[in-house]
């Protein structure tokens, strides 16, 4: 369960790191079409972050870890695909 805590304070990390880039200004880079794709690379980040972490720390403990690491690859494949198809629907609607 300790794993479910480091995930937690890395979550709270990138949402502190988010408020303080949106403090800054720095809009364009926030919201822009691949802003989706960008937060869920940056969580599949974080479950990578925590599963290395509890391999070397808790070398027994259980697989939740290494499944949140599958679950965030598929989720950024999808959600990136799906930006790819959205972007192309709009591109498409532009052109006409």
């Amino acid at each position: 369960m300790l794993w479910c805590l480091m995930l937690i304070v890395l979550v709270a990390v990138d949402a502190t790191v988010l408020w303080w880039w949106l403090r800054r200004e720095y809009r364009p880079v926030i919201f822009n079409m691949w802003a989706p794709t960008i937060y869920s690379a940056v969580l599949l980040l974080d479950f990578i972050v925590v599963w290395v972490l509890t391999s070397v720390l808790m070398p027994d403990q259980s697989q939740g870890p290494a499944w949140l690491v599958v679950l965030g690859i598929i989720w950024t494949i999808v959600v990136g695909l799906l930006t790819l198809f959205f972007y192309w629907v709009l591109h498409q609607d532009m052109e006409q």
